[in-house]
Order: structure tokens, then C-alpha cells, then sequence
């Protein structure tokens, strides 16, 4: 059977025109969207309607009467008041149990409200550099994330106060909706600003401890994106859109040597976005499960 002509394009392009790829279907950003936005409601509507069913934020809160506490932030606490609480290990314990099945950094696609904010602000900033309003520009290695992972760990050790929770922008985004915006939501508005004009998703590329925890339980979960070598056409759309084409890049090599032809992206800076999943027309790239096939 002919292959059917593929839409083709940049970032922008691509991203905007995600229908005309795959027609028929519902992208994966939609859904993505709806699900950070339905999160973040879901904690404004329990607190402003007085419902007991989902208190706190994305730092901590209570499902009902069940505990459940952000990674990064339970590793911040336990440093800073050198315990951990019998609740605050149930809730940790939860979080990364859910997490490594459903892929560590799927949190920063699928539930973090500031990444919704930094990926409009990402099709905005290609789209200034499709006009040559502003030039592609590339940072610093992203392994300076690690840095900010374990400063940012020291400093409650060293002084006993959770500093990084200050000035977070996916805590100050989603306290806003929640209990009302502070001052504080300038810096993450700048934040953004700096994504929009400068670098390509900063924040979440280069800094965010938040986002790297839950990717070092991502290289080990079992949802991921798979890659099947037999359908792909080499089109270059998956790596138009993806955050980390070389994550793409490894797949590919790995699947050549495989013989069913078919390897796992892997790699921390995956957030199962799933974008290469909605520019791909031939189903090269799918959700699957890791060490399935080994267990059954």
C-alpha cells in the first residue's frame, strides 16, 4: 500500500497543524493540556468550595485522606528537619511508585502547570525565530542541571529551611490558581519572558530539580515512548518537535541493532509529551510498556 503524503514543516508548522497529520484524531497535546488543567482546578475548586478530597498543592496534598508528596520536596524536607514522618513516607512512597510506572518525567508533561505556560511560550519563540525576530541560541550543557539539583539540596541541609520551594515557578503557578496570585508571580512571568525571547525552554532544560528527580525515576519506568524502525520514513518531523532530539537519535541507533527493530526513548529529558508521537503519520513512535515482554 502507497504512503500517503505527509504534512512537513518547522516546529511551529508542525505543531499548529497537528490535525492535518494525523487526522481523525485527538493529539496528545489536547489531552496533555486538559489534564494539567483539570489538575489545577481540581485543587482550587477542593479549597475555595471547601471539599475534602484533593487539599494542599502539587508540593503536598491529600487525596481524601491519603498523603502524597512531590519527590524533590519530600528529599528537601527530610534534609532540612533531618526526620521523615510515617505520613511523609507514605506519601513519597506513592508518588514514586506511581511515577515509575507511568515514566518519571510524564509529571512535567502531563501534570506540571508551568510547563503548559513554558510550551505555549515555546511555540511563540519559534515562531519569532521562523520571522528572524530573534536567533536560535543554545545554553550551556543541560548536565549543569545536576548542580542545581544538589545546591539546591544543600541549603536546607545546611540552614533548615526549604529555599528552592521560594521562588519555584510550578509551586508559585500553581498556588496562584489555588490561593490567589502573590509578587512572586512576576519572576515566574519572567521566567518565561526569558524562554520566550532567549533560550528555548530554560527552565525546564537547564535548572528545574523538580523535573530532573522525577526524569532519574523516568530512566528507569516503565511508560515510554517506542520507536519501531520498520515504520519509520525518516521525515525528521519527531525531531522537529521534540525538546531533545537526541533522545530520538539514540532510539534510532539502538533499533538498528535490535532485531524486532524496536527500542525505548530513553533518557531523562524525556517528559512523555508525546509530541513526536502526534507529528508522526505512520506510527513509527507509540506509548508502550517497559519489561512487559520479560514478566509475561
Amino acid at each position: 500500500m502507497a504512503k500517503k503524503e505527509i504534512k512537513r514543516g518547522n516546529f511551529y508548522e508542525l505543531f499548529i497543524n497537528t490535525r492535518k497529520i494525523r487526522p481523525g484524531r485527538i493529539s496528545y497535546r489536547c489531552i496533555r493540556w486538559f489534564s494539567i488543567i483539570l489538575i489545577t482546578a481540581t485543587f482550587a475548586f477542593s479549597y475555595k468550595w471547601a471539599l475534602d478530597f484533593l487539599a494542599g498543592s502539587l508540593n503536598g496534598s491529600r487525596l481524601m485522606s491519603f498523603f502524597l508528596i512531590d519527590l524533590y520536596t519530600g528529599l528537601e524536607y527530610i534534609l532540612a528537619h533531618k526526620a521523615l514522618t510515617f505520613n511523609a513516607l507514605v506519601g513519597l512512597l506513592t508518588i514514586l511508585l506511581f511515577y515509575f510506572v507511568v515514566g518519571g518525567r510524564t509529571f512535567c508533561g502531563w501534570v506540571c502547570p508551568y510547563n503548559l505556560l513554558a510550551e505555549i511560550g515555546e511555540i511563540i519563540h519559534e515562531y519569532l525565530r521562523k520571522k528572524g525576530i530573534i536567533k536560535k541560541r543554545r545554553m550551556y550543557s543541560e548536565k549543569i542541571r545536576y548542580a542545581f539539583w544538589v545546591i539546591f539540596l544543600l541549603i536546607p541541609f545546611i540552614t533548615g529551611a526549604i529555599f528552592f520551594e521560594s521562588f519555584n515557578p510550578l509551586d508559585i503557578i500553581n498556588r496562584s490558581f489555588i490561593y490567589g496570585p502573590t509578587v512572586m508571580v512576576f519572576w515566574a512571568l519572567l521566567l518565561l519572558l526569558v524562554e520566550v525571547f532567549y533560550a528555548r525552554r530554560f527552565w525546564c532544560k537547564y535548572v528545574c530539580p523538580t523535573g530532573t528527580t522525577y526524569g532519574m525515576v523516568g530512566k528507569v519506568g516503565m511508560l515510554r515512548v517506542k520507536f519501531d524502525l520498520d515504520n519509520c520514513t525518516h521525515c525528521g518531523n519527531c525531531y522537529k518537535v521534540c525538546i531533545e532530539p537526541t533522545l530520538l537519535t539514540d532510539a534510532l541507533k539502538e533499533a538498528k541493532t535490535k532485531e524486532d527493530r524496536k527500542a525505548f526513548v530513553k533518557g531523562l529529558a524525556c517528559i512523555n509529551c508525546a509530541r513526536c508521537i502526534d507529528v508522526c503519520a505512520y506510527d513509527a513512535l507509540k506509548f508502550d510498556l517497559r519489561y512487559i515482554e520479560k514478566i509475561l
